[in-house]
């Protein structure tokens, strides 16, 4: 019979296990194809960007004069979410519903991992603060002014988070 004994469950600095990592869900892939639209062809996003299919920023070397397919657009969404997907899970120190998971990683794709990392949203949810709706809704700038659609974006992101609905 063997002394062994199993090695100490890994914790945060807090003593508790740390949140389980979670991934996008379907749900949550169509809740960012909806806000973002496809296009087919390259376009300026809100901030003059170049931009193609989900809102697909252009990186140097990357051509596509010839436009891209829905599927080619999905497959880009796909790699581009990696990056929020896993900003959320590296971020967050709590727990969350898929639903709120979701949300958090629309909020990172659209505006960056450093807009989450800066965001009293984060700080918020990390301290164990409710998260209220302007902790979305003051990130609704491009360019420096106010966009009604990021504004809308941010409203439906909070309610995703908050009460679970993925909206039409």
């Amino acid at each position: 019979m063997s002394n062994r004994t199993s090695p100490p469950a890994p914790t945060s600095s807090s003593g508790t296990l740390p949140p389980t990592p979670l991934s996008l869900s379907r749900n949550g892939i169509a809740f960012i194809q909806r806000h973002e639209g496809y296009r087919a062809t390259i376009y300026s996003d809100s901030a003059g960007y170049p931009t193609i299919g989900y809102g697909h920023l252009i990186k140097p070397g990357e051509a596509f004069n010839h436009g891209i397919t829905r599927e080619q657009a999905s497959e880009l969404l796909a790699q581009d979410t990696k990056t929020s997907l896993d900003a959320v899970n590296a971020r967050v120190t709590i727990s969350l519903t898929q639903t709120q998971f979701d949300a958090l990683v629309d909020f990172t794709y659209n505006l960056g991992s450093r807009a989450l990392n800066r965001s009293t949203l984060l700080k918020n949810l990390n301290s164990g603060i409710p998260v209220i709706l302007k902790n979305f809704t003051d990130w609704n700038r491009a360019a420096g002014k106010a966009i009604p659609g990021l504004t809308r974006r941010r409203t439906e992101e909070f309610n995703l988070f908050s009460r679970g609905e993925y909206g039409s």
